[in-house]
């Protein structure tokens, strides 16, 4: 009997992996010889789905480390609400457990403060952002059908665009130096990073993110008017870290299939 109660849930289980969709298995316990029962076989939202996310809030921070000779240290927050979105590809195995992964373009960067000494020494704040276009990829798990669920996962972030400026402390708009380069070689080619969050209905999430590579090319060099050959990322250390609140966003159709899949439970119920 055990055995085949087994081969019962396995059998339910590859038809519904193939069909892409699930049966709630409590539509299925009708008893065929009662006729003042209408049937109403109830299925769930489709297991594949799309949507859209934008992190409204990026609050970001690095453990910086200039060189050999001195401590990690904590880098002032840096707050970016701009190019910070993608589009996310949803697999519901279960209405308790799914997967997910997407693509998306992110602002990612530090600020750190530099005291010039051949100025009275007054601060000289320099920002360093890429922007990157990534992949993550990520496992769920909690009531996903009402959205309450937790997520941790993984992915890799590929920079495509570095921006350096730097400004007295108090003159923000009169930059001192600005500088920026398509794909330039100051920075890692590829950024890896391990992230956890949990996601609030109707589609609220609040995520933390590492990055446990360094932000800059140590090996990057170049050649001074002197002849000299210059290694500034030399021993020189970067790790991002952030938080994130973010907007998740399904698409019209998973909409309108949730909405149909309520109804029919409330015609079920009502029975």
């Amino acid at each position: 009997m055990v055995q085949w109660r087994s081969s019962r849930v396995i059998i339910a289980l590859l038809f519904s992996v193939c069909f892409m969709n699930t049966v709630d298995a409590e539509t299925l316990q009708v008893d065929e010889h009662d006729t003042t029962t209408t049937k109403i076989l109830v299925s769930l939202p489709r297991t594949i789905y799309m949507g859209n996310g934008y992190d409204f809030f990026m609050l970001s921070s690095s453990w910086y480390n200039p060189g050999a000779a001195f401590e990690d240290r904590i880098t002032a927050p840096r707050f970016t609400g701009v190019v910070n979105f993608g589009v996310n590809f949803h697999y519901d195995a279960t209405i308790r457990l799914g997967f997910f992964t997407g693509i998306g373009l992110k602002n990612l960067g530090f600020n750190h403060v530099y005291t010039d000494p051949t100025i009275g020494s007054q601060k000289l704040k320099i920002t360093e952002r890429v922007y990157t276009i990534g992949v993550p990829l990520g496992v769920k798990f909690g009531n996903l059908r009402d959205r309450n669920f937790f997520f941790v996962g993984g992915g890799l972030d590929i920079p495509f665009h570095y921006k350096y400026k730097a400004f007295y402390k108090g003159h923000r708009y009169n930059k001192e130096t600005k500088q920026g380069e398509f794909f330039s070689k100051k920075t890692a080619t590829v950024m890896p990073y391990v992230f956890i969050g949990v996601s609030l209905n109707p589609g609220i999430t609040l995520k933390a993110q590492y990055y446990p590579t360094n932000f800059y090319n140590e090996s990057y060099s170049f050649v001074d008017a002197m002849g000299a050959t210059i290694t500034p990322y030399k021993g020189v250390r970067v790790h991002l870290f952030s938080l994130v609140l973010s907007f998740d966003i399904h698409y019209n159709q998973y909409k309108i299939q949730e909405r149909d899949y309520q109804k029919k439970l409330k015609q079920r119920d009502s029975l």
